[in-house]
């Protein structure tokens, strides 16, 4: 960088002491640590999944996250989706959108799951569902972002 003419020099030291630069000047005084460091948690704790799973639905259009559930919470949600078996809540999957199954949609030689589907506000979903829904919501929203 070239140096400054003397002029312009000369205006910005005038500046500079008009503006009290030397105000924060500490030689000679001892230093107080107001504060104890602390180790500060990541701002997206979901960033690097969330990273993962959006390349994957990129290159593969699906996404497997290995560890996603630990068997704890696994064996919660285990719990919770088959009582809504055992107490009916679940259909025979079906085959096409928007046909009912009145007019031939399932078809158990092709489709032999049952599914169940809610928001998480209904009455019957469990609390470890509740928190899975809402931990899901929050992830797609977020893979959405990068898509």
């Amino acid at each position: 960088m070239p140096p400054k003419p003397a002029a312009a020099q000369a205006a910005g030291e005038a500046t500079s002491k008009a503006a009290g630069n030397d105000y924060f000047h500490d030689e000679g005084y001892a230093k107080v640590q107001l504060f104890k460091p602390v180790e500060v948690a990541p701002v997206d704790s979901h960033a690097g999944l969330t990273v993962r799973i959006a390349e994957s639905l990129l290159k593969n259009n699906y996404a497997v996250i290995d560890g996603m559930l630990g068997p704890e919470e696994a064996t919660k949600l285990r719990a919770e989706v088959t009582r809504y078996y055992k107490d009916g809540l679940m259909v025979d999957g079906e085959i096409g959108s928007g046909v009912t199954a009145s007019t031939g949609s399932v078809r158990k030689a092709m489709r032999t799951d049952k599914v169940v589907w809610f928001e998480g506000s209904e009455g019957f979903v469990g609390p470890a569902m509740k928190k899975h829904i809402t931990r899901m919501d929050i992830v797609t929203q977020k893979v959405a972002l990068l898509l």
